[in-house]
């Protein structure tokens, strides 16, 4: 009898989940998602798509940043030149991050060495401090957009796309 009972509970709170808690993918594609998800979103967006952020920062009122522990990602918001839209999505670094095997479609993962991302992006690659940044426009003009690569200890241990939505 309460076999019966549980099961129907259990489908009906599946269903409450968001899809991307259902559907989890861990496919990075440069200058558009991580993990399944773009940039440009308002946090009304996100947290329809996502589902309640584990911490959210506030910046005068306004939504700074969102993290979802559960999927090792952060959003970020520009609250100075275009309110509510996200500017940079990326995997959290942290103790589970390490364990789930986000790459990219070129084969990078967490924990790649940098002679992998090398070889992978070849000179697209500009070298600043430990991070591989690929400009797609010119480097911090309007409307351009990078795919940043760090490493800690020589290996790959965070992923972000980022936008710019005004040049400064």
């Amino acid at each position: 009898m309460r076999l019966r009972i549980v099961l129907p509970l259990a489908a009906a709170a599946l269903a409450l989940l968001p899809a991307a808690a259902l559907a989890r993918t861990t496919k990075v594609v440069p200058f558009k998602t991580v993990e399944g998800v773009p940039l440009k979103l308002t946090p009304a967006q996100y947290r329809k798509r996502l589902g309640k952020p584990s911490h959210v920062i506030h910046v005068d009122g306004k939504v700074a940043e969102y993290d979802f522990a559960r999927l090792d990602l952060s959003v970020q918001f520009d609250v100075d030149h275009h309110p509510d839209r996200a500017d940079f999505v990326g995997v959290v670094v942290g103790t589970f991050t390490r364990k789930i095997r986000f790459h990219t479609v070129h084969g990078i993962h967490i924990g790649s060495s940098k002679a992998a991302v090398k070889r992978a992006f070849g000179k697209r690659c500009r070298w600043n401090v430990g991070q591989c940044n690929i400009w797609k426009g010119a480097p911090g003009a309007l409307n351009s957009s990078s795919f940043n690569i760090t490493f800690f200890h020589g290996k790959v241990d965070q992923f972000n796309n980022q936008y710019v939505f005004k040049d400064f």
